[in-house]
């Protein structure tokens, strides 16, 4: 008789006898259920899939026959052995990536059509009103038990499975770094990762606090996500190395606007180690700025202070006259030099940049000419005498915003 709807073991009201009513139709019920579900859960509509077809035809079987062991006694809804399909389907359903929401739909199909054969069968049978609602209470929390089991087996595949694949991913990124596995290598260690390779990759270096103290704009976990999502994560000692495959197309910058993160150029398979390497020559200054700073917008100064003894001689060779002038002077006329040279000698746009009158400008180029001579009119000089300038304001700009 029904009672309290919050029974756990609801079956334990139905009168053994029940049993007697459903075990003649447990058949027919089982393939009304078995054909039912593909055709009102999408997911499981493949016709064509022997396992999944075998799965579904199990799971049904099982369903019915314990539900039968249970009516009239105080048993657990699923013993040990039943519990074990459940849970292996719901960890199926994490490995096929169709979602849990597929298979609780389907319990759900099963769970209507089996309380519907059933209440037919008991009306059939004479069997008191009551037992009808205890009939449904103990058919949905059975069903009930069984989703929770298999919700249990789904989310322990997933997690292990995401496990896998991260470190799948990380030997990937590894591979694509240190550039020393074979085309079939790579390509065998992308299918375990399930992930395609891209012709070119750019490299992105996200600083962590161990990275010198607190780093302004340091990313979040959001923007790390999101690049995980569309890259290759590698966690090192002190930062996170992200290879963005493909044409990104200032995808990064989005991401990390207002954050400290380094970025290289892109290199094709084989050559990853090198975006690597440059952006983290960059890393300094983002850090220092707390800002995204791109490799490729400072190839020339990288190309110099790889070695600083490079910027010394052309320093030396090119502008020690200028260097002999005053303090004061000789600021304003390398400051006028660097501008004139970005400029292409035109005076209106320096006047501009500088914020000084272009009769300025063509007072201190005459100062230049005095000083630097045929220097002024040589392209291989005003080139070395240019990357030198750019190179120090590059190292000018990351130590101002270290202070």
């Amino acid at each position: 008789m029904a009672t309290d709807a919050q029974d756990p073991r609801p079956w334990s009201r139905l009168p053994a006898e029940a049993a007697d009513w459903l075990r003649p139709a447990a058949e027919r019920i089982g393939a009304l259920v078995i054909a039912a579900i593909p055709h009102e859960v999408e997911a499981f509509a493949n016709e064509d899939d022997g396992r999944l077809r075998e799965d579904i035809r199990t799971g049904v079987l099982v369903t019915l026959e314990r539900f039968l062991q249970l009516v009239g006694t105080e048993e657990p809804a699923l013993s040990e052995a039943t519990a074990a399909v459940y849970a292996r389907l719901g960890s199926e359903e994490a490995g096929e990536r169709r979602g849990l929401e597929s298979l609780l739909a389907a319990y759900r199909v099963g769970a209507r059509l089996l309380f519907r054969e059933m209440s037919m069968l008991a009306t059939r049978a004479g069997a008191d009103p009551h037992v009808l609602v205890d009939l449904g209470d103990a058919v949905f929390t059975y069903m009930d038990a069984i989703s929770a089991v298999s919700a249990q087996g789904y989310a322990a595949s997933a997690i292990e499975q995401a496990g896998e694949r991260t470190r799948a991913r990380q030997h990937l990124a590894e591979l694509l770094v240190a550039g020393t596995g074979d085309r079939a290598t790579v390509a065998a260690a992308a299918r375990v990762a399930r992930v395609e390779i891209a012709e070119t990759y750019r490299a992105v270096v996200v600083p962590g606090a161990s990275a010198g103290g607190v780093v302004p704009g340091e990313v979040g976990a959001d923007r790390l996500a999101r690049l995980a999502d569309r890259g290759l994560v590698l966690p090192r000692s002190g930062d996170v190395l992200v290879l963005v495959p493909g044409p990104e197309t200032g995808w990064c910058e989005r991401v990390l606007d207002g954050s400290a993160a380094a970025v290289g150029p892109p290199a094709p398979v084989g050559a990853v180690a090198t975006s690597v390497r440059l952006a983290e020559r960059m890393l300094p200054l983002a850090v220092a700025s707390g800002e995204p700073v791109r490799a490729d917008e400072h190839l020339a100064a990288l190309a110099l202070t790889a070695d600083p003894a490079v910027v010394a001689e052309l320093r030396r060779r090119r502008l020690a006259a200028v260097d002999a002038l005053r303090p004061g002077q000789r600021d304003r006329l390398l400051e006028t030099l660097r501008s004139w040279l970005r400029h292409w000698g035109q005076r209106g746009p320096v006047a501009r940049e500088l914020f000084i009158h272009p009769q300025t400008v063509g007072y201190r180029l005459g100062q230049l000419r005095a000083v630097l001579g045929e220097d002024l009119d040589d392209p291989q000089a005003r080139l070395e005498m240019l990357l030198v300038l750019e190179a120090e304001a590059a190292q000018d700009s990351a130590a101002g915003d270290q202070q």
